[in-house]
């Protein structure tokens, strides 16, 4: 089902008076080097690091700091962006050449996504981008409580003997570094994952792994 503009601003709750804004966030630079969403991403990555530390302080001042800097990691990072751009049907309506919209990337699923907060930003003022980031992404309770997957496959491996191992590999610029991980049972490839630090892509390589544990022994 298609998507257009009316209907992708009734999904994100904001109205923009400037349509140009929008249309900028949702072109990517294979679409037009010049006028594109490269600066709204980037704004929008900021954006979001600042109003989900915002939300974490409001809600609970006393957390400690290192829990908190935990749990607004995986609030910002790709995979429930990348959700957000599945739930708001972004393939049918951002303009991209040469790329299959149906096979995009989490990384640049997650890109349009902090192109559209920091659209949202320019046209409506931190409020409007505040609600957005509480109303999609910090009332999702369950990314702060996520489990440890890496820590239960190794307590798989330890339990049955096998022998678990990770491989880890890093693009993009160096402030800005996208990891892919691989987690291997005995040798043998059961789970990948991407995240923004190492860290993180090797949690949802350990999920993968679980999934597909889960399944050979159901």
């Amino acid at each position: 089902m298609s998507t257009n503009i009316s209907d992708l601003e009734r999904k994100i709750k904001h109205s923009f008076v400037d349509k140009n804004l929008l249309d900028k966030a949702l072109t990517h630079p294979s679409w037009d080097s010049n006028n594109n969403n490269q600066f709204l991403e980037y704004l929008g990555d900021s954006l979001l690091d600042f109003l989900v530390a915002e939300y974490l302080y409001k809600n609970n001042p006393t957390m400690d700091e290192g829990e908190a800097t935990k749990i607004r990691a995986r609030i910002v990072s790709r995979w429930p962006l990348a959700k957000l751009f599945d739930l708001f049907s972004l393939d049918t309506i951002i303009k991209v050449q040469n790329l299959n919209k149906k096979a995009l990337s989490v990384k640049l699923k997650s890109d349009f996504v902090e192109a559209i907060i920091g659209a949202i930003y320019i046209d409506g003022g931190i409020d409007s981008a505040r609600d957005f980031v509480v109303d999609f992404l910090c009332s999702d309770r369950t990314l702060a409580a996520s489990p440890d997957y890496k820590s239960k496959l190794y307590e798989y491996s330890a339990k049955n003997n096998v022998k678990l191992s990770y491989s880890c590999v890093s693009t993009g610029a160096q402030h800005k570094q996208h990891f892919t991980a691989t987690a291997y049972i005995d040798g043998v490839e059961f789970g990948r994952g991407e995240g923004n630090t190492k860290r993180e892509a090797e949690q949802y390589a350990s999920k993968k792994a679980l999934e597909k544990l889960n399944n050979v022994h159901s």
